[in-house]
């Protein structure tokens, strides 16, 4: 480039015009800002050739040649390794008096091809002699490359003058005037200002990218060649000092091989240890460096790695203390950040580890309070079962350390407090919500007692609240409405630090709209109410939003309240107005609208159902008009085709069908957030399952059949599950229709050598057997079709009974005992005797139910009944009533709780 750009120069300044004045100066300006690139390659380039030179003068120097002709290949590795090192470098060695090296003459073609045959050349030993004669070369090319700029410099100068003196002669021969030359040369050269400072811009990021690209390859290939060229033993204190400038390299880069590059450095150091080499020496920096490498790597093995370089690094007996002790922490810190399912154990062994080398070794080893914190942070993000009683352990471990070392840094902060309790409220052990509770009063009595690092904030009784409504129990919203009372209290008393938020009022909410309490939709439109006074009284804190809304609207949603659908419209329409008066915190979004939607569906009566169809229609309006830009979602119309489903009324499953219809033509229109899914068709399927209608079993078939193929032409939202199933074999066992009982076997066939094809979503459960046997108990029709339901239900409870994933409960057998009391005679010969032995089975697995006492005692005969009378002989005095039967016959029973409150009901 720099060629091209001198010729012409030379060119313009022959030609005498303006125009070629102006680009003698834009040609100058780009030289002047390359002119640190262009002497930095001279120099590497001067500094390539005058390594050779010595070479060949000196035959004592390692880079001496093996023949008169061939270069060795330690020169070539030498080039690559000082074309590593930086500008700045070179300078920072001090130069020794010794005298100049003659330079050799080369020709460029012998010298580039030495240079192509150098990586074919053996090896030779290196001396000192040889490394300090180097040195002074280099530092009289740092010399030389001093006089070329300086001479570059004025060079650049003159030819900036003859552009000008040029550009006067072609101004004369215009007949221009002088001064108007130099003005018009000032605003040029003003331009040229600023196109030197955007080609210096444009320059420096070519640069970098080329920095880096170097960087990358030197390090990456040329140098780790010429590590694995160097023999074992052989390097110097110059080539230790060089790689551990690589480690600060590479510990400073972000990328995947960072920590990789960085370990295979070490370990070639530690080999050359290993040795005897007295010069390469590992300390404890470069083992920390090769750990911030992995760590900062972004490898899926970065932590375990880092783990056993910090492993390696103890082993050591040179070791610095206190820069292990740091080791420790960032290795814990790594950990405690990972997604791995072990993190925490592995984290919380490297604490102990510190905790042991700090009894063994020196006070320094001692963990520091966010060693602790950070390994509380890995067991809550774990969720295991036993993570609140780790943590706790690990809490009273450092609360001891700080009494016992009378460490007052060690002693436990409010964000310590908030970290234990939050593992506790994330743990599924049933005394979390206690626990979490007993950690907040301890929060408040250290306060109170004086430590004003304990003081709990809104942070900490926000936990607990969460606590309560993942596992309080059934006086949980009781008690997280306590909890905001006393934090509504302790605001007034003067403790900002406790005043409730609108999240804390919106979590007290959660635990009501979730608990299926009785009037839970009451009590959370008092708190909303509450949460309004208080924003009237100018406490913005607890300003009602969205999220509050829709809180009080599930409430509602998931209680049995008899009003709840006109509580819900009239919240709904009351927050539409508010936002429509510039209240921006209270926008409807979609998650308000599905939940009135939920209202109305489990309302499940004909005006519900109309005024959620309403409420659709207008989603789907406003979209179109652009009002709002809500579009209805995949749960908007899941949650009315499930509404039409449960309903009961016979235009239920037409509904539910014309709605999966319009959902399917809305989605090809442009919405994707409303395509059909699993649970849409299996509404559907449900749907049709629950009419008894003629056909409506084929019509649930047929959509069984839709979701397979959909699902075989690449729709993964679309896939038959054990439900589809289950529901079309219940619509066959409901309906009317002839052979219901070999066409519900078929579908559990279809199931099962689906299962057997590796779909685990179709693994057959206890209710696709249920429903067979139910279907064949419900058959109807010829004796030849009777007997073949009654084959079919002997070889479906055969399976039962064989099968490893499917354990037979008071369901099958009560379904089974029917099938054999609706599908045989009673003058059939079988019937008493598979009577008996069922019976005696189901009396045997503890599952004699209500239901099956009732059946035996109605289809059995005298002799029968008297011989399972006689079955336990204690029991001489017993009455035939259910209650009076053994307990171990039905300790196994668990009855739904459908069953239960029908069976409370008709006692009442």
């Amino acid at each position: 480039m720099s060629r091209r750009v001198w010729r012409m120069i030379e060119k313009r300044i022959k030609q005498k015009s303006l125009k070629s004045s102006r680009l003698v100066v834009i040609f100058v300006l780009i030289l002047l800002s390359t002119r640190s690139i262009f002497c930095l390659s001279f120099m590497i380039h001067r500094c390539n050739r005058n390594i050779i030179s010595v070479s060949q003068l000196s035959p004592s120097s390692p880079w001496c040649l093996q023949s008169s002709t061939v270069p060795s290949s330690t020169s070539y590795n030498t080039n690559i390794k000082y074309r590593m090192f930086n500008s700045t470098d070179l300078f920072e060695h001090p130069t020794p008096s010794l005298p100049s090296t003659p330079k050799v003459k080369e020709n460029s073609s012998n010298r580039f091809s030495k240079i192509k045959n150098e990586s074919k050349l053996n090896t030779v030993e290196r001396t000192t002699n040889s490394k300090t004669l180097m040195i002074n070369n280099y530092h009289q090319l740092i010399t030389r490359h001093n006089e070329i700029n300086k001479h570059m410099e004025d060079k650049y100068v003159e030819i900036f003058i003859q552009g000008i003196k040029s550009a006067g002669r072609s101004r004369d021969s215009d007949k221009r005037n002088g001064e108007v030359v130099k003005d018009n040369l000032k605003s040029n050269v003003n331009e040229h200002v600023k196109l030197e400072h955007g080609v210096s811009k444009k320059l420096e990021t070519l640069n970098r990218v080329k920095e880096m690209k170097l960087l990358k390859l030197e390090s990456r290939s040329e140098f780790m060649c010429l590590i694995k060229n160097y023999p074992v033993g052989t390097m110097s204190i110059f080539d230790v000092y060089e790689m551990k400038i690589l480690l600060k390299e590479w510990r400073h880069r972000v990328s995947l091989n960072s920590g990789r590059m960085s370990e295979m450095l070490l370990n070639r150091l530690v080999e050359e240890e290993l040795t005897g080499n007295t010069q390469a020496r590992c300390d404890t920096s470069m083992y920390a460096m090769t750990i911030n490498s992995w760590i900062t790597s972004g490898d899926s093995k970065a932590e375990q790695q880092a783990t056993e370089v910090l492993n390696t690094m103890g082993k050591r007996a040179d070791i610095d203390l206190k820069l292990y002790a740091e080791c420790h922490s960032l290795v814990i810190d790594a950990w405690s950040k990972s997604k791995k399912k072990n993190a925490a154990e592995k984290a919380e062994t490297i604490l102990e580890q510190m905790e042991s080398l700090k009894c063994t070794l020196d006070e320094n080893m001692l963990p520091k309070l966010a060693d602790y914190k950070a390994v509380l942070k890995a067991w809550g993000k774990s969720r295991k079962t036993h993570a609140g009683k780790r943590a706790d352990k690990i809490f009273n471990r450092m609360i001891d350390f700080s009494r016992n070392e009378d460490n007052c840094n060690l002693y436990p902060d409010q964000f310590t407090y908030n970290l234990l309790m939050k593992v506790w409220a994330k743990s599924r052990e049933k005394e979390s919500s206690k626990r979490a509770e007993e950690i907040l009063q301890m929060m408040e009595t250290q306060f109170l007692a004086g430590d004003k690092n304990s003081e709990p904030d809104i942070i900490s009784y926000t936990t607990v609240i969460n606590a309560l409504a993942r596992n309080g129990g059934k006086n949980a919203a009781k008690r997280a409405e306590d909890i905001l009372y006393r934090m509504n209290s302790l605001s007034e008393k003067g403790q900002l630090a406790a005043k409730p938020d609108t999240m804390a009022w919106n979590t007290v909410l959660s635990v009501y709209s979730t608990g299926n309490m009785p009037r839970a939709g009451r009590k959370c439109e008092k708190l909303l109410m509450r949460m309004e006074h208080l924003c009237i009284d100018n406490d913005s804190n607890a300003k009602p939003d969205t999220c509050t809304f829709n809180s009080v609207l599930n409430a509602y949603a998931n209680s049995c309240e008899e009003d709840a659908t006109r509580k819900a419209e009239k919240l709904l329409k009351r927050m539409e107005k508010l936002y429509a008066n510039g209240d921006k915190d209270l926008k409807p979004d979609i998650t308000t609208y599905n939940t009135v939607l939920k209202v109305y569906a489990n309302n499940a009566n004909v005006e519900s159902m109309h005024n959620a169809e309403k409420l659709l229609r207008r989603l789907e309006e406003n979209n179109e008009k652009h009002i709002h830009f809500i579009k209805p979602d995949t749960v908007s119309y899941n949650t009315v085709i499930a509404g039409w489903a449960n309903s009961g009324m016979p235009l239920g499953a037409r509904n539910a069908e014309n709605l999966l219809n319009r959902m399917s033509k809305y989605a090809l229109c442009g919405n994707k957030n409303a395509q059909p899914d699993t649970t849409t068709y299996n509404s559907v399927i449900n749907a049709w399952s629950k009419t008894q209608a003629d056909g409506s079993a084929q019509r649930a078939e047929s959509y069984l059949q839709h979701m397979i193929d959909l699902h075989m032409a690449g729709m993964p939202n679309v896939r038959p599950d054990i439900f589809s199933f289950t529901s079309v074999m219940n619509a066959y066992s409901k309906s009317f229709e002839t052979n219901k009982a070999r066409k519900a076997n078929s579908i559990l066939h279809r199931l099962e050598f689906l299962h057997k094809s590796g779909d685990s979503t179709c693994e057959p459960n206890i209710v696709a057997y249920g429903t067979v046997l139910n279907a064949c108990a419900h058959t109807r029709g010829t004796r030849q079709e009777r007997e073949e339901a009654f084959l079919i239900a002997v070889a479906v409870m055969r399976t039962v009974r064989n099968s490893s994933n499917v354990t037979p409960n008071h369901v099958i057998y009560g379904s089974f005992l029917k099938a054999c009391v609706m599908l045989m005679t009673e003058d059939d010969v079988r019937r008493e005797p598979m009577i008996e032995r069922v019976f005696r089975q189901c009396c045997k697995d503890g599952q004699v139910s209500e239901r099956i006492w009732t059946l035996v005692k109605d289809a059995a005969s005298l002799d029968l009944y008297e011989r399972l009378i006689n079955f336990d002989t204690s029991t001489d005095n017993w009455v035939g009533s259910f209650e009076a039967i053994p307990r171990e016959w039905k300790s196994n029973v668990k009855e739904n709780k459908r069953w239960q409150r029908n069976r409370r009901i008709k006692k009442a």
